[in-house]
């Protein structure tokens, strides 16, 4: 964000203008390798995960009574995956364990629809940005419970998800400048701790 755009997202979050209407899963999907047998014991799976921060749909919507409503749709997308880790290695890297074949996979697109409590939209830069941030805070709760649910389903070991964790882009590429190790985003990638069957 540029610094202009940077102070109208902080004029516009400190107005709190997005009032929460509903969040909920969009679109889903649970996947098994053939062959693959959950139930099987001793099996050395790691798991790993990304999410990818989606587009934001603003418009004016027209209710039965006459009234309007103006709403802001925030739309990320979730992964979730197991990879067997080969005899005789005890972890995968986080690039490994996602190009590796999967074993098991879930996934969501999750949606937060806001309704805009402002005469006018913001930007679109100042939009994205609330999403990046707000509106995955709202979203990861759902996520993580989506996708622990999921896991039991599938007869899958259990593996929590993290607390999430926001990194600003402007913080992330000012310790990438310092030498640090700094992961581009989108898509943000996390790794989970391995699980054994």
């Amino acid at each position: 964000m540029s610094p202009a755009e940077l102070e109208e997202y902080r004029a516009f979050n400190a107005d709190s203008p997005l009032e929460i209407r509903r969040i909920y899963v969009r679109e889903s999907a649970l996947w098994m390798a053939p062959g693959f047998d959950p139930t099987m014991p001793g099996q050395h799976l790691q798991g790993s995960f990304r999410s990818y921060d989606g587009r934001v749909d603003c418009r004016l919507m027209e209710l039965s009574d006459g009234s309007q409503v103006r709403s802001c749709l925030f739309l990320a997308r979730f992964e979730f995956r197991y990879t067997e880790v080969p005899p005789g290695v005890n972890t995968l890297s986080l690039d490994a364990a996602l190009v590796a074949p999967a074993v098991a996979e879930v996934s969501a697109t999750i949606a937060a629809d806001y309704a805009c409590l402002r005469s006018e939209f913001p930007s679109m830069a100042v939009l994205q940005e609330y999403g990046r941030t707000n509106g995955m805070v709202h979203m990861w709760p759902y996520w993580r419970e989506y996708c622990q649910n999921a896991l039991m389903r599938m007869v899958l070991p259990h593996t929590t998800m993290p607390l999430l964790n926001l990194r600003r882009k402007e913080e992330a590429e000012r310790s990438a400048a310092q030498g640090a190790a700094a992961e581009a985003k989108p898509p943000r990638k996390r790794k989970t701790p391995k699980a054994r069957a």
